[in-house]
């Protein structure tokens, strides 16, 4: 299924993720946009960044976890709601 991307400080835990794909889910409340989303490492090191859409409502969003994602790690992934929240979800490859 989707994570639902949380408002940083709301912590829903660590997500365990099968596969090769990462599955997103984040609500926009601001007009169709370009967003950096960033995912690092459990000691907060950039692993990955990459340019986004994001439009105004439900974006479903799927990245795929290539190398540089080792199974049993936990990674962070954020996205900058344009300056206003940062927000960010907890995963792990199993």
């Amino acid at each position: 299924g989707y994570i639902e991307l949380k408002n940083e400080g709301e912590g829903a835990g660590v997500h365990f993720v099968t596969g090769d794909k990462l599955l997103l889910k984040y609500y926009s409340f601001e007009k169709s946009h370009q967003a950096m989303v960033r995912f690092l490492d459990k000691d907060g090191r950039l692993v990955k960044r990459i340019k986004q859409q994001i439009n105004y409502g439900d974006n479903y969003l799927s990245f795929p976890l290539e190398r540089g994602f080792q199974p049993g790690q936990v990674y962070h992934i954020e996205i900058d709601n344009r300056g206003h929240d940062k927000l960010s979800a907890a995963f792990s490859i199993k």
